[in-house]
């Protein structure tokens, strides 16, 4: 792990330790292996798919067709981001609270484990 170079940028972050950045690499392998980060939620199994049939259009859910246990580390990074770090807290509270399409609490924390470090359109 101290070979790594995805362990120091984990660890970089408020709330990330050593045991979580440790069981996300080892989940994910060779992070050289992913041509961008669309590959990584795809094999967490947290990208979006619709849920139609005939004439029937649902909402967008995940697709849970990926690792549990990388989605399961995801919600934590976002659980303990969110705590340790102001930035993300406030990101969290836009996530829960904004007018248009508000997130409930998990589906909050999985935003903010999948965005650390970005920001949306509203500059949050």
């Amino acid at each position: 792990m101290e070979k790594t170079e995805l362990n120091e940028i984990w660890e970089s972050m408020p709330g990330i330790g050593t045991t979580l950045s440790t069981v996300f690499c080892a989940e994910i392998g060779d992070i050289s292996r992913y041509a961008d980060w669309k590959q990584l939620r795809r094999l967490a199994g947290l990208n979006l798919v619709e849920d139609s049939s005939g004439k029937h259009v649902s909402k967008t859910k995940i697709s849970k067709r990926g690792r549990p246990h990388l989605r399961h580390i995801v919600y934590l990074a976002g659980k303990t981001c969110m705590r340790a770090n102001p930035e993300m807290r406030e990101y969290y509270r836009y996530l829960r609270e904004r007018p248009n399409n508000p997130l409930r609490g998990k589906q909050a924390l999985i935003a903010v484990g999948l965005n650390k470090g970005h920001r949306d359109e509203a500059g949050v």
